[in-house]
């Protein structure tokens, strides 16, 4: 009887441990339960309600990523099935139904990790999520990288895509800026944010980076020339204006950069007083008028070196040309900057580490726009009645005069020697003119266009440039010749030839000390 009590007591016991095993079972059953179906609830509960039209597979990802708190991480391979337009259309429904959709007819696939989506091709290998590490352990091929990404002002970047070049492999940064992501010990990263400039860093040989992101405004960031130095265009305060050197110069067959930037800039005037070849342009900012015996040209500068003319330099040795407009460029170069400043910055040596030679050459030749028509015997007699209307002779040219004796003689010189005598032969006293004792008459008629224009004229430039970087030194060289003939026919030298030659060096001794110099030679 005792026995069997002991023997009931002990299997209650059994039973009562038993009890408690399955409610502890159970009860983890029910956590592993809850921590699943919250890792997934996110992507589950999130509804997305989209209407696009002609819309890129990147543009969708976009307004997905406002309208939740997923992020895109897409894969290199990925890259040329992104700019694919398609047409969405949905109303609150999940994330996988509109993704299901959106690549359905393209080559790529998709994993959700949490929150992040990774876009892949579907010819790469999945990625896959280690649960634990392996027990065995291996030769450790890969390590732990961890950092900061800020901007310019020191600010974390929240949010920041951080990617293994190469791979799916990815991470976001938090709220401070802070990321960790394990990777191949040769790793390059890719580092990328709306609104910033992407950076590529090799982490072979470090574990802990500070990254700073500058900022993407091509507007903003664009440098201005002022003075002994330059400013971004968002902190200027002066009139300035530059000159889109690469539109303006680089792309048009000019001779002289005057001309070249004529009509150009808002504010400066540029006019070319004579036809003659190497003319300087009479140049005005803002119409400015000094004094009568006192010029108003603009101060021109070439590396910030006076020179007394624009028609020495060589447009293919520019690299920008900035025109200060107001009183303020007096408080830099003084009275002689009272009527604007026309401040022009050569070409430097490469910033990559690169040698390019370059050859440029350009032909063409000048012929008179429009046909002169001279008037001849008809237009004589119309000068002898005007004459005649004065009652007495008067001038036909700036030589001879003209009466109704000798217009007479004209006709008869026309029939008998107009189509003998050539307009270049020399002029014969008593068959061309004759001297009366007061005036000269002359019998000859002339087109002074044939002996004076020519039909054409050849202009001709040659460029050759050596331009490049090797370690901390980089380098520009440059010759220049232009030889532009002009349209007169008596002159022996009318023409321009102009030879130019420039040269940048910069050497970077130390992160605090760089040498700088050059020269143009014109």
């Amino acid at each position: 009887m005792n026995k069997n009590a002991i023997r009931g007591a002990i299997s209650l016991d059994n039973y009562y441990r038993i009890l408690k095993i399955m409610k502890i079972t159970a009860l983890f059953l029910f956590l592993g339960i809850f921590f699943t179906y919250a890792e997934d609830g996110y992507s589950q509960g999130t509804k997305l309600t989209l209407n696009l039209r002609s819309a890129t597979i990147r543009e969708v990802c976009k307004q997905i990523e406002k309208q939740s708190n997923f992020i895109f991480v897409f894969s290199d391979n990925a890259e040329n099935e992104l700019n694919k337009k398609i047409n969405v259309s949905t109303n609150s429904e999940d994330i996988e139904e509109v993704l299901n959709d959106v690549f359905s007819s393209t080559g790529l696939v998709y994993r959700i990790l949490d929150k992040q989506v990774v876009v892949y091709h579907d010819n790469e290998k999945k990625p896959e999520i280690v649960v634990a590490p392996s027990p065995t352990p291996q030769p450790k091929q890969t390590k732990t990288i961890r950092g900061r990404v800020i901007d310019e002002k020191g600010e974390p970047i929240i949010g920041a895509n951080i990617i293994e070049v190469g791979t799916t492999n990815g991470t976001v940064t938090d709220i401070n800026g802070n990321f960790s992501l394990e990777v191949r010990n040769d790793a390059i990263i890719r580092i990328s944010y709306v609104g910033y400039l992407e950076q590529e860093i090799n982490t072979a040989g470090k574990s802990t980076f500070e990254i700073i992101l500058r900022e993407d405004t091509k507007a903003l960031e664009e440098v201005v020339v002022v003075g002994y130095g330059t400013q971004r265009k968002e902190h200027l305060t002066g009139a300035v204006s530059t000159v889109k050197v690469n539109e303006v110069l680089s792309s048009r067959p000019i001779s002289d950069v005057g001309r070249g930037i004529q009509g150009t800039v808002p504010g400066l005037f540029v006019v070319v007083p004579t036809g003659e070849v190497g003319s300087d342009p009479v140049m005005k900012i803002r119409g400015h008028i000094g004094s009568i015996a006192g010029s108003s040209d603009p101060l021109i500068l070439v590396d910030n070196v006076e020179v007394p003319s624009i028609q020495l330099i060589n447009p293919n040795d520019i690299e920008s040309i900035s025109v200060l407009k107001d009183a303020a460029a007096s408080s830099i170069y003084g009275s002689k900057a009272a009527f604007g400043v026309i401040l022009i910055t050569t070409k430097k040596g490469a910033r990559t580490e690169k040698t390019e030679i370059t050859y440029s050459s350009n032909f063409s030749w000048q012929t008179p726009f429009k046909k002169i028509d001279i008037a001849g015997i008809d237009g004589l007699e119309y000068t002898l009645e005007a004459h005649e209307n004065m009652k007495g002779s008067g001038p036909a040219g700036g030589f001879w005069r003209v009466s109704r004796e000798s217009f007479e003689k004209v006709k008869e010189w026309q029939e008998k020697y107009g189509k003998i005598v050539g307009k270049n032969d020399p002029v014969v006293y008593n068959r061309d003119w004759i001297y009366d004792g007061v005036d000269k008459y002359g019998y000859r008629i002339y087109d002074p266009v044939s002996v004076m224009v020519k039909d054409n004229a050849l202009t001709q430039t040659h460029n050759f440039s050596l331009n490049g970087k090797r370690k901390d030194t980089d380098y520009n060289i440059s010759f220049g010749y232009l030889d532009q003939e002009g349209m007169t026919k008596p002159a022996k030298h009318d023409d321009f030839i102009r030879y130019t030659s420039n040269l940048s060096l910069s050497t970077k001794i130390t992160d605090f000390l760089t040498l700088r110099g050059g020269g143009n030679v014109f």
